[in-house]
């Protein structure tokens, strides 16, 4: 793998960790002397010092509700279902096993760079992002370009899914609002 892609990958891992860390940081500070106390007090009035606090309310929810491991659980688990989609997805486009597992292995940075705020749900950024990294693996531009593509299309058939399963829901929640507020009775069954 060429040497600048392994060094863009170490240090968004470094970037990662070290924002997280920030974020909890923060987040212990919330109700102690605080961190931001400490800046002057035109610099405390910035859109960025308050974006700061509002990282440090995200990072205080997260360490209140004990939830830290569950989101690192969560985000392991979604990151090595993204891995395994795209490995399937290259192999059934005949790139060979090795090969489609080595570039899956760069799917959290590719979907790392695809979260930039410049593309609607990533798209075109994930695909140059996968071209580039997948490239440096030796795949030709139009696989990694395909299954980027593909992977695409399966986030957003399943997020219309989502979709349309959380319209069904509403309608259900807000039929039986509606009986509850007229006093007819609800079957047991149907309140979860």
């Amino acid at each position: 793998m060429n040497n600048s892609i392994k060094i863009i990958l170490v240090v968004l891992a470094i970037a990662d960790l070290i924002a997280f860390a920030v974020l909890l940081l923060l987040g212990s500070q919330r109700g102690r002397v605080s961190i931001l106390s400490l800046l002057p007090a035109r610099v405390r009035a910035g859109a960025v010092t308050a974006f700061i606090v509002e990282l440090s309310t995200v990072g205080h929810e997260l360490l209140a509700s004990r939830r830290v491991p569950w989101v690192i659980v969560l985000s392991a688990l979604i990151s090595s279902i993204n891995i395994v989609i795209f490995a399937i997805i290259l192999t059934g486009m005949g790139v060979v096993l090795p090969v489609a597992a080595g570039c899956a292995l760069l799917v959290s940075a590719i979907m790392e760079i695809a979260m930039l705020p410049i593309s609607l749900a990533g798209w075109g950024v994930r695909e140059g992002a996968a071209i580039v990294a997948f490239g440096a693996r030796g795949l030709p531009a139009d696989q990694p370009l395909g299954a980027s593509i593909a992977f695409g299309l399966i986030v957003a058939a399943v997020s219309m899914l989502g979709g349309v399963l959380w319209l069904l829901d509403r309608r259900q929640r807000t039929q039986m609002s509606i009986d509850l507020r007229d006093g007819s009775s609800v079957p047991s069954s149907s309140i979860r």
